[in-house]
């Protein structure tokens, strides 16, 4: 009941109408879909408290000022309350987040899912009990996508066409969300858009996406991206990159939500020692709030995401491989 636990959230933390609201779909969307990536819940809940991603001793002091809560119960009750549950069932938490975690304390648990500790990386923790399908969040405005893993047989379409918000949804979005989305075609080093039906193919490309892909999408609102994972045996995907800027994303292994970029573009190193590889540059788009400018020969060496798409400048073609392949559980 997406007005119920908007009117909780609303009271419990002192929110805004709109802002409970947004947490509150927010909270719910993580909560039911397959795969959902836990650093999005993560981020949400944080985000909706104004709190700090820091330890859990920090986190419970926040936790424990921002609700004026006892400090022991600091995280049981806010995982209740944020979650409609029991707040001594951990079974249903963890059923309810469809994480398949062990049953434990509820306080543990909420640490681990909610706060991201002790592990620390709640993406790895996401991944570690997902089955069939993936998922982000992208921000309202300009993002950057990518998928890290090969999509399932007839759903690898960017705008979903049907199914949408079930398990048949064939598309990574809702079209409703967006309003264009752009893949840079590197052979002619120009923008096409994205489109269910291509009438014109010098502006226009089709609608599909492959992991090492990266596209430009720009939404309406915030809105969930789920893909569909092939079940399928494959192996790692490779990609052939052209000569001057080409848009890519990272094709991941589950349990990695990064990478140094040196090892992401390591098929692109094939060189003696010394000589300039087939890449000389990586940049972030700016949008997507990433601190990447980077040359190949700079010690520091940053790492690149999964779901976000990166520019590589290639001063001659090759091929680039990703790491991940399926099934990936």
């Amino acid at each position: 009941d997406t007005a119920a636990l908007t009117d909780s959230l609303q009271k419990a933390l002192t929110l805004p109408r709109g802002e409970a609201a947004s947490l509150a779909a927010a909270l719910q969307m993580a909560a039911t879909l397959p795969r959902s990536e836990a650093v999005s819940l993560t981020e949400s809940v944080l985000k909706g408290l104004a709190l700090p991603r820091g330890d859990q001793a920090a986190l419970s002091d926040a936790l424990q000022k921002s609700l004026g809560l006892p400090r022991s119960d600091a995280a049981t009750l806010s995982a209740a309350l944020l979650l409609g549950l029991p707040q001594s069932d951990a079974a249903t938490l963890a059923a309810s987040l469809l994480l398949g975690l062990p049953k434990q304390d509820t306080t543990t648990l909420a640490a681990q899912v909610l706060l991201g500790a002790p592990k620390g990386d709640a993406a790895s923790l996401a991944d570690a009990s997902e089955l069939t399908a993936l998922g982000t969040t992208l921000a309202a405005g300009w993002s950057s996508l990518s998928i890290p893993l090969k999509p399932a047989s007839g759903k690898n379409k960017v705008f979903a066409t049907s199914g949408m918000g079930t398990s048949a949804q064939d598309g990574l979005m809702d079209p409703t969300k967006v309003t264009v989305a752009y893949k840079f075609d590197a052979a002619s080093q120009s923008w096409k858009q994205v489109v269910q039906v291509v009438t014109d193919p010098n502006t226009q490309t089709s609608n599909t996406v492959s992991p090492l892909e990266a596209i430009v999408v720009r939404s309406t609102t915030s809105h969930p991206v789920r893909l569909a994972v092939s079940q399928a045996i494959s192996e790692p995907p490779t990609r052939d990159l052209s000569g001057g800027w080409n848009l890519v994303g990272m094709a991941l292994p589950p349990e990695t939500a990064t990478l140094p970029a040196n090892q992401a573009l390591a098929s692109l190193y094939n060189v003696p020692t010394g000589e300039i590889p087939s890449f000389t540059q990586v940049v972030a788009p700016p949008f997507d709030g990433q601190a990447v400018v980077w040359a190949w020969n700079n010690a520091n060496i940053p790492s690149l995401r999964r779901w976000r798409g990166y520019w590589v400048f290639m001063n001659q073609a090759d091929s680039l491989a990703g790491f991940s392949m399926t099934p990936a559980w």
